[in-house]
Parts: C-alpha cells; structure tokens; sequence
C-alpha cells in the first residue's frame, strides 16, 4: 500500500480574472429611498419622545434635549454610512459567477459561481412593492439558506435577472467539486 501524500499547489493571481468598478451594476435610487424613509421613522419616534420628555420634566429640561441631539447625532451618522455605502452597492453577473458587493466601512464582496446554485426566487414585501422593487436570493447547495442576495431591483430587472442566473445554470452544469 502506497501512501501518496496530498499536496496543493499555489495558483499565482496574476492570472485570475479581476473584477473592476464598471463590472458591477447599480441598485435602483429607489432602495436608498426606502432605507432613508425605514431610518427616519425611529429617528421620529426618538426625537417625539424627547420632547416628551422635555416637556414633562420640569427639572432638569435640559436631559430630554440632550436626548434629542444625541439621536439627531446618531442619526445623522447612520444616513451619511446608507448614503455612502450606497454607492458601493452592486453585483456583477458574469460568465461563471455571480458576484454582490455592499458596505463601507466593511467592505464584502460574494461570488457564486453558477455550477453550484441550486435555485434562485424573486421576494418582494410590501414596502418593496410599493416602491417597485424586488430582491433575488440565490441559493447553493448545503446551504440553509439564501447564499447571496441582491436588493434593490426593479420587478421587471429581478425577474429578467433570476432567467438569466438560471439560464446560466443550466449551461454551465452541476458542479464538479465534492
């Protein structure tokens, strides 16, 4: 009985196909929109219950504005990260994968190659469809749930999308890896 021993090459990265900035498709301006809006109801909440607060504390008045700057602080920073990770929100569908991008200050960025996506649907709730839009999740196999998502799509682009996704699938073939 031999024993061969497992060995595992190093691939230079020269070589691998890269993705750039213009690979990646934009979201629809519509899921900033609803981002927004979901952030400014708690805002609203929080500074109504400072005033509250304000008045009805006679002493010290002081604290229930102090309250409402602090959430007028915290929620200033929360729309300037939404706004600017926005920008960076994206996917890229390209001849062997499915790539989504998103954050700001934690940057990700999910490949999928299509020879191991199971199935992929379309979900919309109903702030979603009121605004038009819809989100994808694509599924791979063990997982147990969705593997990737892309938000921020308009119906008819989501749909197109989850053809097209698996349209690629079925081309390029169960996966071969174990």
């Amino acid at each position: 009985m031999t024993s061969g021993a497992f060995t595992n090459q190093s691939v230079p990265l020269t070589g691998a196909p890269q993705l750039t900035d213009g690979d990646f498709q934009p979201l629809e301006r519509k899921l900033l929109t609803l981002r927004l809006v979901l952030l400014a109801i708690p805002v609203g909440i929080a500074v109504l219950a400072g005033l509250v607060v304000t008045v009805l504390i006679d002493d010290p008045r002081w604290l229930g504005l102090l309250v409402i700057l602090a959430v007028l602080i915290i929620a200033a920073i929360l729309f300037t990260a939404t706004r600017l990770s926005f920008s960076f929100w994206g996917y890229a569908v390209r001849e062997h994968d499915l790539t989504v991008r998103k954050g700001v200050l934690i940057r990700t960025a999910t490949t999928v190659p299509f020879n191991r996506v199971q199935h992929a649907s379309v979900h919309s709730g109903p702030l979603e469809r009121f605004m038009g839009l819809a989100t994808i999740r694509v599924f791979t196999a063990g997982g147990a749930g969705a593997d990737l998502s892309i938000e921020g799509l308009t119906t008819n682009a989501a749909g197109v999308l989850k053809d097209q996704i698996l349209a690629r699938v079925a081309t390029t073939g169960p996966s071969s890896v174990l």
